[in-house]
């Protein structure tokens, strides 16, 4: 071509720049050969691009099926309702003593009459 026009790396970019700076006065064959033979390479890279792309979806398509089928048809549960959660918590020991703690100063008058609430206390 006769223009100038800055080049980038990319060569999809120096195609549109070709096609764009292309004016019918300008044109010859041996530039409309070298565009179209850019293109046709640019459209099979895509092509097997695109191939490579729904093979490789198709396969997680697959994987996803194999892992709702295993946790499906596995026996255990991971779930836990609140109520076993909070029992497994109360039975710890460390727990158990604040309970103890907890109610042995509640019955003891002394004990509530000096304790203070603080209120939006921050660590």
């Amino acid at each position: 071509m006769t223009t100038t026009h800055p080049t980038d790396a990319s060569p999809e970019d120096d195609i549109l720049k070709s096609i764009i700076y292309l004016t019918l006065a300008q044109k010859n064959h041996g530039e409309l050969s070298v565009l179209w033979a850019s293109m046709a390479k640019i459209v099979l890279n895509l092509q097997q691009q695109n191939k490579d792309l729904i093979t490789e979806v198709g396969l997680l398509r697959k994987e996803i099926v194999d892992l709702k089928n295993a946790v499906d048809t596995s026996g255990t549960s991971n779930k836990k309702t609140f109520a076993e959660i909070l029992s497994e918590g109360l039975a710890a020991p460390s727990a158990q003593v604040s309970f103890m703690s907890a109610a042995k100063l509640a019955q003891d008058a002394d004990s509530r009459k000096c304790a203070v609430i603080v209120r939006n206390a921050q660590e």
